[in-house]
């Protein structure tokens, strides 16, 4: 059984492969600032998961959440041409920073 986390795991691609993946018998963490994922998404497996609850750009959150996984699927992202274009800054920070982090 690998230990796996799943950043961005309450949006829609990450809550359908945590789900997966805990139904397969891995154990499985989400990472999510809930910035646009949901809670919801996950309402089926919340009992076989771990939910950690943090921003990819902060670097010191992600440094402690990362330990002891075996892999990271990294789905975390501020999605759409809406968010690049009414709030570039933070789509920036987030997409492009947080995945470098």
């Amino acid at each position: 059984m690998a230990k796996i986390l799943i950043t961005g795991g309450a949006g829609f691609i990450g809550s359908n492969l945590a789900e997966k993946l805990a139904g397969q018998g891995q154990q499985v963490a989400v990472l999510d600032n809930l910035a646009t994922g949901r809670l919801s998404n996950l309402k089926k497996i919340e009992n076989q998961i771990q939910f950690i609850q943090a921003d990819i750009r902060d670097l010191d959150s992600l440094r402690e959440s990362f330990k002891g996984f075996d892999f990271v699927f990294h789905l975390a992202a501020l999605p759409g041409v809406f968010f690049s274009v009414q709030k570039p800054d933070q789509c920036n920070q987030t997409n492009i920073e947080g995945t470098l982090n």
